[in-house]
């Protein structure tokens, strides 16, 4: 199993970042991030998911490589494709999932309306069955 600081190294190369950088994205001192490399130290848990937005990585992948034994194979190659956003864009995203339902919503309510406008029109127009009983 890597050590969390051989990982962490990966990932900051990975992404271009020195532990100064990591210091001011987590909003602590530089000497703190150090002592995650001299010191055995690791990040409080209010820091990983900060951490893992920065090197744009699921908690998946993090923990994968943990469990890893060749973190310089697998973690040194090209970031993935695939997207990350922070969860405030994640939060303005649903807003407007919820705005574009709501208006489907509605336009399909027109719909049914007229739909039922056309028949009701449609029964007034055709010819009532005689209902009366002629006798003989």
């Amino acid at each position: 199993m890597p050590a969390f600081k051989e990982i962490l190294l990966n990932l900051m190369k990975r992404n271009g970042l020195k532990q100064t950088d990591l210091a001011q994205e987590l909003s602590i001192s530089r000497q703190a991030v150090n002592k995650w490399f001299t010191k055995g130290y690791k990040p409080e848990l209010e820091h990983i998911p900060k951490l893992l937005e920065l090197f744009k990585i699921t908690s998946d992948d993090f923990f994968r490589m943990l469990n890893d034994e060749d973190v310089n194979q697998t973690y040194t190659s090209q970031p993935s494709t695939q997207q990350y956003v922070s969860f405030e864009e994640a939060l303005q995203m649903q807003k407007k999932i919820s705005e574009l339902q709501e208006q489907v919503i509605k336009y399909q309510a027109k719909e049914l309306e007229e739909k039922n406008r056309q028949i009701d029109n449609k029964n007034e127009l055709s010819p009532d069955k005689d209902t009366t009983t002629t006798s003989r």
